[in-house]
């Protein structure tokens, strides 16, 4: 009678194989089953559903802690932030309960890659989630509908894991703050979350749409900074990416002469390849 409880039985029977026989593979069917189940869950039953992201993924985040797995890591991050953000729609029924999901998750991730374990895993995790969350909201049109007075506010059940989780993301930032002064894309990424949030609950979709672009260019700026100081190829590229995402956005939502955005479009076309034969250059010179 119940559609997610046989995939509800399929998780637990893959975590007690998972932790009897400290099984990866194991562990990674168990968390994709117990996102299955998860969100079927929410939507079926609206009691305590905020604790769904925590019963779901906690046994599986404590056994790759043991095992010290990337790739479990990686997949149990995603299936929380799924199971965050649909708890968190279906409790504020509108958009800001998708982008309070997501950059609760964010927060905490960014907090945890100040610690020793999965630093690199956690940083892009976050940042990425923050960036899915900015770039929505770099629309005004969009982040109209992402405020909080959107809708009725439904249930506080789906809010039960954010507190906890922004409570271990504040303690890991206070305990780990001096690790921030090395890593300025991580710095920006946090000063960004609540700012967004802030705009979502008190501002209009101009602010948000402002504070979203802003929140963009610091991501592509520190990440570009912070590759050229490790010379790391993944956030010199991430950037790059990003920044070229954001001014194509910017060039199609708005009307401009043509003959302006082929010059933006080219200029920027060259400062890629430019930046990126140098830094390449770069590269080998230090190796």
């Amino acid at each position: 009678s119940d559609p997610s409880a046989g995939w509800g039985l399929w998780a637990i029977g893959a975590a007690a194989a998972a932790w009897a026989l400290r099984s990866v593979p194991n562990a990674s069917v168990g968390v994709v089953v117990a996102c299955i189940w998860g969100c079927a869950h929410i939507d079926e039953h609206r009691e305590l559903m905020g604790l769904v992201p925590l019963v779901a993924t906690v046994p599986f985040f404590a056994l790759l802690y043991l095992e010290r797995s990337r790739a479990l890591f990686g997949l149990t991050s995603i299936s929380f932030i799924i199971l965050a953000a649909n708890a968190t729609v279906m409790g504020f029924d509108t958009g800001f309960g998708l982008t309070l999901g997501l950059l609760a998750c964010a927060a905490a991730l960014l907090a945890f890659s100040l610690t020793t374990y999965f630093e690199r895993d956690a940083r892009t995790l976050g940042v990425l989630a923050l960036a899915a969350v900015a770039y929505m909201c770099s629309f005004h049109e969009i982040a109209r509908e992402f405020l909080v007075g959107t809708r009725e506010f439904k249930s506080f059940s789906g809010l039960v894991f954010i507190v906890p989780l922004l409570g271990a993301a504040l303690y890991l930032v206070v305990r780990n703050a001096g690790k921030l002064r090395d890593r300025p894309t991580t710095r920006a990424a946090l000063v960004g979350i609540p700012v967004i949030l802030i705009g979502l609950a008190f501002g209009d979709e101009v602010i948000v749409a402002i504070v979203a672009n802003i929140t963009l260019a610091l991501l592509v700026f520190t990440s570009i900074a912070s590759a050229a100081r490790t010379l790391q190829r993944a956030p010199f590229w991430f950037g790059s990416l990003l920044g070229g995402i954001v001014i194509l956005s910017r060039f199609l939502e708005f009307e401009t002469e043509l003959w302006l955005k082929a010059l933006v479009f080219v200029g920027c076309g060259i400062a890629v390849i430019l930046f990126g034969i140098g830094f390449e250059r770069r590269l080998r010179h230090a190796v």
